[in-house]
């Protein structure tokens, strides 16, 4: 080997210790992220009314530049959509979604399996993904009507 090859290893050995060692040592990590107590576990994250997590508001721009860019700031139409009064039937309609998945995952986790029953609760879950999705929608036009007035 040459003295040049020599030099060019040493080198990039040296770039490649001191790195893994910054890495080691918590390079690169979420800096965000709040100390954690004595007892191991991490303090809860504040929300504010409109339930986004205080560290999005603060200390991070470019969330809150992607929030801008979407129409998710304040004025934007976040503060319309935060306003929406979900009716308890629909509520409940979202609630028996969510048992409904949880239902066809422990069905579709059985060995073996029970067909109909996994289609069953299959075709419920779709109806009620339906009716879901066009409240959702009827209350986005009519939000575009109050808006565009």
């Amino acid at each position: 080997m040459n003295e040049r090859t020599t030099i060019f290893a040493l080198v990039a050995i040296l770039v490649l210790a001191v790195a893994g060692g910054a890495f080691a040592w918590g390079g690169r990590g979420d800096r965000r992220v709040a100390p954690r107590e004595t007892s191991g576990q991490r303090p809860p994250m504040m929300q504010n009314e409109m339930g986004f997590k205080r560290g999005m508001q603060q200390g991070n721009p470019r969330m809150m530049r992607e929030m801008r860019c979407r129409g998710m700031h304040r004025g934007g139409m976040m503060g319309v959509r935060a306003r929406i009064e979900i009716p308890q039937e629909i509520r409940d309609k979202q609630v028996e979604l969510m048992k409904l998945s949880i239902d066809m995952r422990a069905e579709m986790q059985k060995n073996p399996i029970d067909r109909p029953t996994i289609e069953e609760i299959y075709k419920k879950s779709v109806e009620l993904r339906n009716e879901l999705d066009s409240w959702r929608m009827s209350q986005r036009l009519d939000m575009i009507e109050k808006l565009q007035k």
